[in-house]
């Protein structure tokens, strides 16, 4: 698998700063260092938006780069499904059951957004961190300085949506790609050394034959009730032994097309009674 745009930015980004500093690759401590500084400029409040956005640019870099590579890649409809869920669930519930620290999440909003890059490491945070990152060649964004075109928001709730599917029970993940340490280093193709994972793709099928079931079944006949749709939303539910330890899980639920028949269809492929 070709290097990902995301993949390809943070890596420019790290040899810049590998250059600023005159060092051939950044060495542990030089990456702990460079850590340091930029979370002190981003929680600096009197930083100017220039320097707090190269400062951005290189946590993400360097999060990314720390924390495994992992690339979540969401499809189109499924992402748009759950991001319009409301969101109710506690953000420090969600960063406890993140299977992960820190990724990419592939998935547009709007025009401009391709993606964020998103921090749920419970070890020095307590909100999930959503980083819009606008890369060069992959957003609309216009910018002097692309790397620079950075923007930090901690409160959105179509990503937070989708970073709660990822640490939900029944999220539907799979991994596409792992990087082989054993093939030679290759300029010209440009292999990606990140972990790759497609997010609801089999939800979006069945996503897809559900918005066509309810299409073809949202006109009443006769004088029957209009069937409606019974929108998704989020369950919370404990696990563990009554008398030990026990543990709160969340769990999306996806639409459910009623009014068929005494029936209930859901976007899951299947009728409830």
């Amino acid at each position: 698998m070709r290097e990902h745009p995301f993949e390809k930015e943070c890596n420019s980004r790290l040899a810049h700063l590998a250059k600023v500093l005159e060092v051939k690759e950044l060495r542990a401590e030089d990456k702990e260092f460079l850590f340091d500084r930029c979370c002190e400029i981003i929680d600096d409040e009197t930083a100017d938006k220039k320097t707090l956005a190269i400062a951005i640019s290189s946590f993400v870099a360097l999060e990314f780069n720390a924390t495994g590579k992992n690339i979540m890649i969401f499809d189109k409809d499924t992402a748009e499904e759950v991001g319009k869920t409301t969101f109710d669930i506690d953000s420090s519930e969600v960063i406890r059951l993140s299977p992960y620290k820190a990724y990419w999440l592939d998935a547009p909003y709007g025009k401009k957004m391709k993606g964020v890059f998103v921090v749920t490491d419970d070890e020095y945070i307590d909100k999930i961190l959503i980083f819009h990152v606008f890369i060069d060649g992959y957003s609309d964004v216009d910018a002097d300085d692309p790397s620079v075109g950075v923007t930090l928001n901690e409160k959105d709730d179509y990503y937070n949506n989708l970073v709660a599917y990822i640490s939900s029970v029944n999220a539907d993940i799979n991994k596409v790609y792992t990087p082989r340490k054993d093939l030679k280093p290759n300029p010209k193709k440009r292999r990606s050394k990140a972990h790759v994972y497609e997010v609801g793709f089999r939800l979006g099928s069945e996503l897809r034959e559900y918005q066509k079931y309810v299409a073809e079944h949202s006109k009443p006949k006769g004088g029957k009730k209009r069937p409606h749709i019974r929108r998704a939303h989020w369950h919370r539910f404990w696990t563990g032994p009554r008398n030990g330890e026990r543990k709160i899980n969340i769990k999306w639920i996806p639409p459910v097309f009623v009014g068929i028949k005494d029936e209930e269809f859901s976007a899951i492929g299947h009728k409830v009674r």
